[in-house]
């Protein structure tokens, strides 16, 4: 062994000290970078620059609309291999990574982190938990517990009676900036948390079922401990699941906008509470609320006074108000409102918005800001296209026009529209736009720097028109689900160049095996990450003449709904080599009682994670050993009968 050998992993020990020892610092996490990318591993240094750019970012920005595709990317192809050089400990596993490094573990209870605090600090700079077992709660953190940032309890942890007042009066909680619950929090634990002074330093809390009421609301905006609190999101409301409390009222919404102490909120969502105009004001004109830009309004019945505002320093940024039914007098009402000028996202799904709404906005001074917009489930139609593809777009990246009443004759005037800067991401589902629609998006000047587009059902038969167009070569996502492109359609579209594909859904397309023979011939097999060929349909000689040749990168594939396949798609997929293979839909292939107990056999694909195999024939036994080994994602009974239908399960 030469010096130069001996030295590497010395020197590379050293820098990953220096990460674990100061988990804030970029400039160790950098120079690690650095130091991977001189020896062999670029993509590894390319993943931590990337999260560290990222993670400065706001979540509308164009350039983390990039990063995040590039992140998943990576994260498929190697997340799992990162993660395998960490240390195996019992009752612990590597999570999420941020900023280049796993920085949460899951944990089977406190009582593992007392004991494997040490080894798991040493390994990567973890600042955050998920605890499934409050076992080990009375024992102080480990010394120096300052590296515990966040918390999320879920699980059988969210079980135990009264564990929202074990936890937040615990030692476990004094350092913490981040709390978040999975389990059934309700008015009383909200007013627990609120007085529980162990948590000053909080910045982040979230709660994501249960119920809050006013007189929770009302113990959060009394709370001094509460004072660093940047976001706020409190449980949707569902009466008859997990809410017992009754809903948060204007009353209550006024008191959170009055509190003296929560001047730092950046971020409110309290879930859908049913806001009405008054609570939508009293938030957006609170002296308190100077700093918020992102709030969530959704599933409210709001009518355009809720937006005709002329106080209030609040200057938001993102905006959720889908499904509130404000209609074109309350989008101009919106475009209007000093509040909303800055909007760099506005979700508007479902608000029976059409085009006198979209043309206020579209002369707004709000349209030089947005870089998203999801206009989703309105009735945009041929009139609203043209006062979209009127306006000026200059920074708008991301849109959302599924199932907004499109036919071919409103794409021409998209198609014309020189207002829009660089689109990166269409979204044109459940449309009737047919091949016009694939004309328009493959000849608009603003379609060559997209790298995602949705076609799905859209009536489109133009493969050929897809697969010619040099526009589209930059696509790293695309879907034609339920699109009759039939066997020459499939073809036309699969001879095109496409260099940047990662995601393709073909299901519905009736490409049939021709399809997946010009599919194998294509070449996209050896790096597509995600392949949807579900209702395609193919026969088991298809399905052989699919994967002739090597899938090294396919993380997802879906099969589902090719009901001839039968057995004999165990037999092909047990032959094939998909090494990076975790997620498998074979739901509805016809199978007998041999099939799944032979998939679950087979070697080649024991590295699975998810599967899903709804009808496919299932007896009890059969059931309890999926749930033995994938793991039961509900704690729900077995079915009655003997034999029935399965479910999605997930190893996490």
């Amino acid at each position: 062994m030469t010096s130069t050998t001996k030295a590497k992993p010395k020197a590379a020990e050293r820098l990953l000290a220096a990460v674990c020892a100061d988990p804030d610092d970029n400039t160790a996490r950098l120079a690690y970078a650095d130091f991977l990318e001189g020896h062999g591993e670029p993509e590894r240094a390319e993943f931590i620059r990337l999260q560290i750019e990222l993670a400065q970012l706001p979540a509308w920005d164009r350039k983390a609309k990039l990063l995040r595709f590039r992140e998943r990317l990576l994260l498929v192809r190697h997340g799992e291999d990162w993660r395998k050089e960490l240390p195996e400990l019992g009752g612990v596993e590597w999570g999420k990574f941020e900023r280049g490094f796993v920085a949460e573990v899951i944990l089977e209870s406190l009582k593992v982190a007392t004991k494997r605090f040490d080894v798991i600090l040493a390994a990567s700079p973890v600042t955050g938990i998920q605890v499934n077992s409050l076992d080990g709660i009375t024992a102080k953190p480990p010394e120096p517990h300052r590296w515990l940032r966040s918390l999320r309890l879920g699980g059988p942890a969210c079980a135990v009676p009264g564990f929202i007042a074990q936890i937040v009066n615990s030692h476990w909680v004094a350092t913490l900036t981040r709390f978040e619950v999975s389990g059934t929090v309700l008015a009383t634990d909200l007013a627990v948390i609120a007085g529980a002074n162990r948590l000053s330093q909080l910045q982040e809390l979230h709660l994501t079922q249960g119920s809050s009421s006013d007189a929770g609301i009302a113990a959060v905006a009394k709370s001094e401990n509460l004072a660093n609190l940047r976001v706020l999101k409190l449980p949707p409301y569902n009466l008859g699941t997990f809410a017992t409390d009754p809903p948060i009222t204007v009353a209550g919404i006024k008191c959170l906008a009055a509190s003296p102490h929560l001047t730092n909120l950046t971020t409110l969502d309290l879930g859908n509470q049913r806001f009405t105009d008054d609570g939508v004001r009293a938030i957006l004109t609170s002296p308190t609320f100077a700093k918020l830009e992102t709030v969530s309004f959704t599933g409210s019945a709001l009518t355009a006074r809720a937006f005709e505002l002329t106080t209030g320093q609040t200057r938001l940024r993102d905006v959720n108000l889908s499904q509130c039914v404000i209609g074109d007098v309350g989008a101009a009402a919106l475009a209007k409102s000093p509040q909303f000028s800055k909007v760099a996202r506005l979700d508007l799904r479902a608000c029976e918005v059409g085009a006198k709404g979209i043309a206020a906005l579209a002369a707004s001074p709000l349209a030089k800001h947005l870089r998203v917009l999801d206009l989703s489930d309105n009735p945009v139609r041929a009139s609203g296209i043209l006062e979209l593809s009127r306006g000026r777009w200059p920074e708008l990246h991301t849109l959302n026009l599924s199932t907004s009443g499109l036919g071919s004759e409103s794409m021409k005037a998209f198609q014309a529209a020189e207002g829009f800067g660089r689109l990166l991401d269409l979204d044109l589902s459940n449309n009737e736009v047919g091949a016009a629609g694939a004309i328009a998006v493959t000849r608009a000047k603003w379609a060559g720097h997209m790298v995602r587009l949705n076609l799905a059902d859209c009536k489109c038969v133009a493969g050929a028109i897809l697969g010619g167009a040099a526009t589209l070569r930059r696509l790293q996502y695309l879907d034609v689900t339920d699109n009759p492109l039939m066997p020459p359609g499939v073809e036309a579209l699969l001879e095109g160049e496409w260099p940047e594909l990662t995601d393709l859904k073909l299901g519905g397309t009736s490409g049939g095996d021709s399809g997946a023979k010009a599919l194998a011939a294509s070449g996209l097999l050896s790096r597509l990450v995600s392949l949807a060929i579900d209702r395609f349909p193919l026969s088991p000689e298809g399905l052989a003449a699919l994967f002739i040749g090597q899938t090294p990168t396919l993380v997802e594939l879906n099969l589902s709904e090719n009901e001839t396949l039968g057995d004999e798609a165990v037999r092909v997929l047990s032959n094939t080599s998909m090494p990076a293979l975790r997620k498998l839909a074979v739901s509805t292939l016809g199978m007998t009682e041999a099939g799944l107990p032979q998939l679950l056999a087979a070697p080649t694909l024991a590295q699975i994670r998810h599967l899903e195999y709804e009808g496919n024939p299932i007896t009890d036994d059969l059931q309890q050993a999926i749930w033995a080994r994938f793991g039961n994602p509900e704690p729900v009974p077995l079915p009655a009968a003997p034999t029935g239908h399965g479910h999605r399960v997930t190893i996490r």
